[in-house]
């Protein structure tokens, strides 16, 4: 039985110049879990994580608790680009209903009005209903890169394999919801409620294929000291 254990990367600097930046709650969440992790033991055979620089400073802090030999880079386990979806959108409502695209101004300061934004466009991209933008990956291309890089993951290592993939939430809700057999909406959805630094089990055996043990977990942080700690974005 293998196991791969898919670790959101810590906060990132949502609202800054450069949101692909770890927050310093997001440096603070990357601890704990570095520390929960050396504190129980926990060792990898290989942690993995995409080429962003919010995964790569995660695993960089995992990997200074010396919890695996290595660590290895795939440009396969980075999350899509939001930006090009949400201006994809934004331009089709301008074309099609200009009267429904949000005042820019509340976009940046109400965070409801930024969600439901948000939400319609991950259901348009996901529906292929948005015109094509540059940087825009569309979703089945996403979908079939995060289902690729798991595979290779399970046929690289054998059988017994314990490993380590800091990744970001829409790769997560891909992986777990084909794991569960969601649909794609859902997979997105589920994307949605993970937690930044959380942590989700996947074992699989030669008989039973894929389970999910564990979803969005954040052991290291389920104490009040640090119960300000546990963001979403």
């Amino acid at each position: 039985m293998s196991e791969i254990h898919l670790i959101r990367h810590g906060q990132a600097s949502f609202g800054s110049d450069d949101y692909d930046r770890l927050s310093e709650t997001g440096r603070q969440q990357s601890l704990r879990l570095r520390d929960h992790w050396r504190a129980l033991g926990m060792r990898f055979d290989v942690i993995y994580c995409g080429m962003l620089h919010r995964q790569r400073t995660t695993a960089d802090i995992l990997m200074s608790g010396q919890l695996a030999p290595e660590w290895r880079e795939s440009a396969c386990l980075d999350e899509f680009a939001h930006q090009p979806v949400l201006r994809a959108w934004a331009r089709r409502l301008r074309q099609q209903d200009p009267d429904s695209m949000p005042d820019r101004e509340l976009l940046n300061s109400d965070r409801r009005v930024f969600q439901r934004f948000y939400a319609e466009a991950m259901t348009a991209w996901v529906d292929s209903r948005l015109p094509a933008a540059e940087g825009l990956e569309p979703w089945p291309t996403f979908r079939e890169r995060c289902s690729g890089a798991l595979d290779e993951l399970v046929r690289d290592h054998p059988r017994g394999a314990r490993l380590g993939v800091v990744t970001s939430a829409g790769v997560i809700g891909v992986l777990v919801g084909r794991v569960l057999g969601m649909d794609d909406h859902a997979a997105v959805r589920l994307g949605w409620t993970i937690y930044n630094s959380s942590l989700t089990r996947l074992r699989f055996g030669s008989c039973n294929g894929a389970s999910l043990t564990d979803f969005n977990a954040v052991p290291h942080l389920e104490h009040p000291d640090f119960a300000e700690m546990i963001t979403f974005r």
